[in-house]
């Protein structure tokens, strides 16, 4: 069964209908694909001390992907624990992992307008337009 089109779901809505939404980093891809798209945020993102080998990490699994990254830390943790690895190997892993989040999140909130007069009244209205078939808005950002 094929999935329906915005409009199309939207039309079939009653008068009295609560619709909710949830927005993540595809609303804000939406708003600037240069700025929150995964090669842009990695390039931005700052790990730290073990920031070069966190970036090979991604150039090894040939991605900007962060949460394929991270799964990748996590199972390589699972595995180290697994095969008795030393602690304090698995230990850098979680240092790691950690890294990563915070590199992403700060990278993520850098790239957000400072201020409401950095979006363009086009912006600020295609957004108003989405945004106004929804009672509640939910964001992960």
């Amino acid at each position: 069964m094929p999935l329906e089109h915005f409009e199309q779901k939207i039309g079939k809505l009653q008068s009295r209908e609560e619709v909710s939404i949830l927005l993540g980093n595809g609303f804000s891809q939406s708003w600037n694909r240069d700025i929150f798209n995964y090669q842009s945020l990695l390039n931005s993102a700052n790990f730290g001390a073990r920031g070069a080998q966190l970036k090979n990490i991604f150039r090894e699994l040939d991605t900007f992907d962060f949460e394929k990254v991270m799964l990748a830390l996590e199972s390589a943790e699972t595995i180290f624990r697994n095969y008795n690895i030393e602690h304090h190997k698995i230990d850098e892993l979680r240092v790691d992992a950690a890294s990563l989040k915070t590199g992403l999140i700060h990278a993520i909130s850098h790239g957000h307008p400072q201020r409401s007069s950095h979006v363009s009244t086009e912006q600020y209205q295609i957004a108003k337009l989405f945004t106004c078939f929804f009672n509640k808005i939910f964001t992960l950002n």
